[in-house]
């Protein structure tokens, strides 16, 4: 054995003797506590016990003579009531004490006279030798108690108090006796009880026991305390019968502790206050004990634990010594084991890396791959017209494609970054939905789709939240509806307001359920569709394309406004996806409704809910109205209404209707009513495609869905007005002619300045273009006052960006510099880039690539002076 070894023997066997002696060394001295601190304890409960059994049995007289009181009280009460009327014949006092004693629950009663005698309903009895306060009631002591003197044979509690002299014939009556029977004197005090573990009774200074509650049962109840201790008790020490009696008799109290049949008990005594009485208080050892053993247990349980920590604490030392010989092997253990770990990471998020590369990768090249083929064909067919247009459809539609796939990676982008923020301002509701439902209605026409917005019930036309966060969850699940819908299916956005509580009715709930008829999922995959990236299978991302983010959006956006969104959905059929979201009541959005008493309606739709949506805003304009389902239905009303001189004066029709349209109805009405009745349609598709036939089939007017309130307040003034304009006369469309308008751009890159010039030169404006900021300040500075009609800025420029330009502008002196309408036209497409934008002092905000449409209608708000 080398020395190193040795070395690390002795200090093995240094340590376990170490350990073995402080273990030792600790067992004795806890041992010695053991033993001292029993004792203690022993003394300690005893002492506790007499505390309470003292409290106890001055608790219980104190109830004793609470009760004696009450029951003194009664009887003075009772006595009070004696005149001479009561007592003029032997009949008249009996019924009083008869009455008396049954009405305050006595045992006996009887009247006293001056010689001595009482006078029951059983007779009159001497009573001298019976009760041995006689002589003291009789010279006019008040509440005098006793016990066991009886009078007619049985033990009872005894009360005695004076009256005013009362004459009876020869006699005179001084004193009322009444009697309770004892057993309710222990009912009333609770002496006795079931499973006691502490007794109580009542004895005489004698000893003779008034109340005698044996703790060992299996004694006679003996009726002297004193005669059953020196018979069947086995003293303790210090404790003998004559000193007990002694202290009866001298009015003291004490704790003395005896053993019947080998059970040890303490007794408490102490005297009643006026009264002759005792009372005793009796507790078995073992209750004692039992709390002492507690005690003595619990010590020693602490004792071994205390030991046992010591005991432990020392061992911890014994191992420190074995764990600081192994740390270094640990620590590099633990290092490699870390290094493995992150290792697998590193890989995991290459291949995860790998993965979203890939298929971002195939999902950004298909569509530029359309965008670039497209645009070679289409330079090899400059003198093809026809083919030049077709290949630029293709291009927009690539580019529509890529454009949805970059917002919703920089979306997604946001979410995960925790950057996004929520607006909280007004909208207008009714504008939005119909906002949303032409551009999918387009699409849907285009795929050979049904595309409807219905409202359920009656829903408010403004809100406060965000409308951007709103609009990118229903475009997500409507693009999605649309994509897995084919040709001849259908698709659905039914819009419901419903009560989501709160106390001060603040807020709304609207729920958004997109149905279609497409594919369907399965439901086992129901959670999967809802993570980034991912897709229901492969087969779906091969056949139908995208990224897996538009439903992973909808989850994250419609969590961050305080609602959620779930699925229903049946493989073949088709899927429905609702969303519930809280909004804020818009302030001014609670007008009274227009009234329209004096109207008579028929709504038509094969929708049940349609119907009742729109009886029920018409029941908030007062107008009597009714619905049914199908045109034969509404042409018989109609005929019915007709033959009793009830004409109906106005139809809503739904223009698809199964087995008779919309217009075939309209048709059989005007046959039976002519010009009596106005016919309106109700249709979810383009008016324009029906105006030229439904004129001919006699419709006043053609409103599109969703129907709001006021969508059915405009027609129903209309018909009051007697605006009979014909069909499509809400439709019209927008010319966009702004000759001699001026406009100032401001746009760095080159191509995106050559677009812009192009796409608003074709309106007929006069543009001025600047390279960045300054030129842009420079421009609008040298111009006359009022020569410019609107600033288009960009935001990202050199030498100034849109913003300082646009502050520098707005703080010009001249009478145009506050008022003239400046718009950001940015890539920075994100709400707070919104906010930034009217922070500066922009009135809006256009986000790249621009929507030539959406361009065109914010010029014309400008140009024709409505934007404010």
């Amino acid at each position: 054995m080398n020395n190193t070894e040795k070395e690390k023997t002795n200090k093995r066997r240094f340590v376990l003797i170490f350990i073995a002696a402080a273990v030792l060394i600790c067992c004795v001295s806890f041992w010695w506590l053991l033993s001292s601190s029993v004792g203690t304890s022993r003394a300690t409960a005893e002492e506790m016990s007499t505390l309470y059994l003292r409290e106890l049995t001055t608790q219980t007289i104190g109830h004793f003579q609470t009760s004696l009181r009450g029951q003194f009280a009664q009887l003075r009460t009772a006595a009070a009531t004696v005149s001479g009327e009561e007592v003029e014949s032997e009949t008249a006092y009996h019924a009083f004490l008869e009455r008396t004693q049954e009405y305050n629950g006595f045992t006996f009663l009887a009247f006293l006279d001056s010689r001595g005698n009482y006078h029951s309903v059983d007779g009159v009895f001497p009573a001298a030798s019976q009760i041995s306060f006689l002589g003291r009631l009789l010279q006019g002591e008040e509440e005098l108690v006793s016990y066991n003197e009886t009078i007619l044979g049985d033990n009872m509690l005894l009360l005695g108090t004076p009256i005013d002299p009362v004459a009876y014939g020869d006699e005179t009556f001084v004193a009322v006796l009444a009697g309770y029977d004892a057993g309710s004197l222990n009912t009333q005090l609770a002496l006795e009880k079931k499973d006691a573990q502490t007794y109580l009774s009542i004895t005489t200074r004698e000893g003779t026991f008034v109340i005698n509650n044996s703790y060992n049962t299996a004694l006679p109840k003996t009726v002297n305390l004193f005669s059953k201790l020196e018979r069947y008790a086995v003293m303790g020490a210090g404790c003998p019968v004559d000193g007990i009696r002694a202290d009866f008799l001298n009015g003291g109290s004490g704790l003395i502790t005896y053993s019947v049949n080998g059970v040890d008990q303490y007794l408490y005594y102490a005297p009643i206050p006026d009264t002759d009485w005792y009372m005793l208080t009796v507790i078995p050892y073992e209750v004692v004990d039992t709390a002492v053993s507690g005690l003595v247990d619990q010590l020693n349980r602490n004792t071994v634990i205390m030991l046992l920590v010591v005991v432990l604490l020392l061992s911890a030392v014994f191992f420190t010594y074995y764990v600081g010989m192994n740390r270094n092997e640990r620590a590099l253990r633990r290092a490699k084991d870390e290094a493995q770990e992150a290792r697998r990471r590193a890989e995991d998020a290459n291949l995860a890396k790998s993965e979203f590369l890939s298929r971002m990768s195939h999902e950004i090249r298909t569509p530029m791959n359309g965008i670039i083929g497209m645009s070679v064909i289409a330079m090899q067919n400059r003198d093809n017209p026809g083919k030049v247009e077709s290949c630029l459809k293709k291009v927009t539609l690539s580019s529509n494609h890529l454009l949805a796939l970059i917002n919703d990676v920089l979306d997604m982008s946001k979410i995960e970054s925790g950057k996004v923020e929520l607006r909280r301002e007004r909208f207008d509701f009714r504008v939005f939905l119909e906002s949303l439902g032409n551009i999918y209605y387009s699409q849907a026409k285009a795929k050979g789709v049904d595309y409807e917005t219905v409202l359920v019930g009656a829903v408010s036309e403004a809100l406060v939240g965000d409308s951007l966060r709103l609009n990118q969850i229903l475009s997500n699940l409507l693009s999605n509806a649309l994509k897995f819908t084919p040709a001849g299916g259908s698709v659905q956005l039914r819009v419901s307001e419903f009560d989501g509580g709160g106390a001060d009715g603040s807020r709304l709930w609207l729920r958004f359920e997109v149905t279609d008829t497409g594919c369907g999922i399965a439901e086992e995959n129901f959670g999967k569709i809802f993570e980034s990236f991912e897709q229901e299978h492969a087969g779906v991302a091969q056949r139908y394309g995208g990224t897996g983010l538009g439903l992973s959006i909808v989850k994250r956006f419609s969590e961050l406004m305080g609602g959620g969104v779930r699925v229903s959905s049946v493989l073949g059929e088709g899927s429905t996806f609702a969303v519930e979201l809280p909004f804020g009541r818009a302030g001014d959005g609670h007008r009274e409704p227009v009234r329209y008493e004096d109207l008579s309606v028929l709504v038509v739709d094969d929708d049940p809910d349609t119907c009742e949506h729109i009886t029920t805003l018409l029941g908030r304009m007062r107008v009597k109205s009714d619905w049914v389902d199908n045109g034969y239905q509404a042409v018989s009303r109609v005929e019915i209404a007709h033959s009793r001189g009830e004409n109906i004066d106005v139809c809503f029709i739904d223009w698809k209707m199964p087995n008779m349209d919309g217009l075939e109805t309209a048709r059989r009405i005007r046959a039976i009513e002519g010009e009596d009745t106005t016919v309106v349609l109700i249709t979810a598709y383009d008016a324009s495609e029906i105006e030229a036939e439904a004129r001919e089939a006699g419709v006043a007017d053609i409103i599109s869905k969703p129907l709001f309130e006021s969508t059915i307040a405009e027609a129903l003034s209309d018909v009051r007005q007697g605006h009979r304009q014909g069909a499509g006369a809400q439709t019209h469309q927008i010319a966009f002619d702004f000759h001699g308008k001026h406009v100032l751009l401001a746009e760095d890159n080159e191509i995106n300045r050559e677009i812009a010039v192009e796409l608003i030169g074709t309106t007929g404006a006069e543009i001025d273009a600047a390279e960045d900021g300054a030129q842009a300040v420079e421009r609008f500075e040298r111009a006359a006052p009022g020569y410019y009609d609107l600033v288009l800025m960009d935001v990202q420029m050199p030498v100034m960006d849109g913003y300082e330009a646009t502050r520098r502008i707005r703080a010009m002196d001249r009478p145009d510099a506050k008022t003239v309408p400046i718009f950001a036209m940015t890539a920075n497409a994100f709400a707070e880039d919104a906010v930034k934008s009217r922070e500066a002092g922009m009135d809006a905000h256009i986000s790249k690539p621009l929507d030539v449409k959406a361009l065109y209608i914010k010029l014309n708000e400008v140009m024709s002076g409505v934007h404010k």
